[in-house]
């Protein structure tokens, strides 16, 4: 079960605004969506407000980053941030499990490992794999306790 259910805008549009991220079009009227399926995806167009979103909902979310600087202090985050205040985020179970990922963040990280450790990889799937699969906590340096089912 998802622990992120929806998200959406706290008002149809912030009033006032004009500049990036909300100038997207998609941001500006952006409905409630529902993200109860296992896996949402978002597809669009280059420029259509994707990976906008994504980093307004991590930011919003206070997710740790994998290999880069927080969230709060990421200069090329700065109008996500922005928009964390506009959007309303609806949860089943708040957790602080998980962390964001992008793909530029990840290569920072792949730089950043000895490398030993680089040449032990099968290539980016692999380590981004491991990565991702790997568990994280709030604040994404140590392995988190798995949960009993």
């Amino acid at each position: 079960m998802p622990h992120l259910l929806r998200v959406g805008l706290k008002r149809a549009s912030p009033p006032g605004v004009a500049a990036f991220p909300f100038s997207v079009p998609a941001i500006q009227t952006l409905p409630s969506l529902d993200l109860s399926a296992r896996v949402t995806c978002f597809v669009g167009e280059n420029g259509s407000g994707k990976s906008t979103l994504l980093e307004g909902i991590a930011a919003a979310a206070s997710l740790p980053t994998v290999g880069a600087t927080e969230v709060t202090r990421d200069g090329t985050l700065a109008a996500q941030r922005l928009l964390t205040a506009a959007l309303r985020l609806t949860w089943a179970k708040r957790t602080h499990r998980g962390f964001f990922l992008r793909a530029e963040d990840f290569f920072g990280f792949q730089r950043r490992l000895p490398s030993s450790a680089r040449s032990s990889s099968n290539g980016c799937s692999t380590s981004m794999t491991s990565t991702a699969t790997a568990p994280a906590t709030r604040r994404g340096s140590r392995p988190a306790r798995r949960e009993r089912r």
